[in-house]
C-alpha cells in the first residue's frame, strides 16, 4: 500500500489491510439460452443485440457510449440496441438520436434485478465506457463479471481497475483506446475481426468456471490461497457452456 502526504500520517506495515471486492452472483448470472417470449415481446428476431445495462451518467460517459453505438448500429446491418436502466427513458432517446442511433434500432426498458440475467442472455455484446481517475485504478464494474458470466462479449474503455488486461490478455471483447472517432472506427474493426474468429464461448466459461470470476469478485485470491487461474487454467480443453 502507497502512503500520501496528504494523509498527515504514517500507515504502520502491520497496519491490515482488506480488499473489498465487488460481488457478482454467478448462481443467477450464468449462460443460458435466450427467452424467446422476452425476444418475441422486444421484437430481437434475427437481430444482433448490443446491450448496456444500468447507469449512463455520472462515472459512465454517456456522449461517448451513444457515439460509439451509433457507429456500431451504422456497421452492423442486424444490429439493435438494447439499454436496460432506470435512468430517464425520453432524455436517453433523446440523446441517441442526437448520437445519430436510428429510433427504429433503439430499445429503452427497466426492469427488476432478478429480471437481469434474462436481459442479459439476449445480448450479443455489453458496452460501458467509464471516466478514468485516480479512484477508478482500484475499481472493477460489477456488470463486466455479470456480461461475461452470462457468456457476452464486451467493449470497455481504458484505466479502470484491471479490466483493460483482463478483457484483452483474455481476448472476451475489445478494449476502445481512445474515445474519439478513428479508435472508434479501430474498435468497431477489431470486434468484427474477433466475433470471426470463432472460440469466444470457450474463453466465457473460463471465467464462469475456470473461477477467475470468483476470484477477482469475492477476493479469494487471499482468503484461500487459490492460484491466479489466467497462469494456470488449461482453456484450451474447457467445455462449451450449454446451449
Amino acid at each position: 500500500m502507497q502512503a500520501f502526504p496528504s494523509l498527515g500520517y504514517a500507515i504502520p506495515p502491520t497496519t491490515p489491510i482488506e480488499v473489498i471486492p465487488t460481488c457478482a452472483d454467478l448462481a443467477r448470472f450464468a449462460p443460458g439460452p435466450p427467452d424467446h417470449t422476452v425476444v418475441d415481446r422486444l421484437s430481437l428476431n434475427g437481430s444482433l443485440v448490443i446491450g448496456c445495462v444500468g447507469t449512463l451518467s455520472n462515472w459512465y460517459l454517456r456522449t461517448e457510449t451513444l457515439g460509439y453505438l451509433a457507429l456500431l448500429a451504422e456497421r452492423l446491418e442486424r444490429a439493435k440496441i438494447l439499454f436496460v436502466t432506470r435512468e430517464d427513458h425520453e432524455a436517453l432517446r433523446r440523446d441517441a438520436r442526437a448520437a445519430g442511433v436510428a429510433p427504429e434500432r433503439l430499445i429503452v426498458i427497466r426492469a427488476e434485478f432478478a429480471e437481469m440475467p434474462a436481459y442479459l442472455r439476449l445480448m450479443d455484446l455489453g458496452v460501458f465506457f467509464i471516466k478514468p481517475g485516480f479512484s477508478k485504478q482500484g475499481s472493477a464494474a460489477t456488470k463486466l463479471a455479470e456480461f461475461l458470466a452470462c457468456g457476452v462479449p464486451v467493449v470497455v474503455s481504458r484505466g479502470i481497475g484491471d479490466t483493460e488486461a483482463l478483457v484483452r490478455d483474455e481476448r472476451v471483447g475489445v478494449v476502445v483506446e481512445d474515445l474519439a472517432g478513428p479508435a472508434y472506427e479501430r474498435a468497431a474493426a477489431a470486434l468484427e475481426a474477433l466475433r470471426a474468429e470463432g472460440g469466444l464461448a470457450e474463453r466465457w466459461l473460463f471465467f464462469v468456471e475456470g473461477t477467475h470470476v470468483q476470484n477477482l469478485y469475492y477476493g479469494l485470491y487471499p482468503v484461500s490461497g487459490a492460484p491466479n487461474p489466467l497462469l494456470t487454467a488449461n482453456k484450451a480443453h474447457a467445455p462449451l457452456p450449454p446451449k
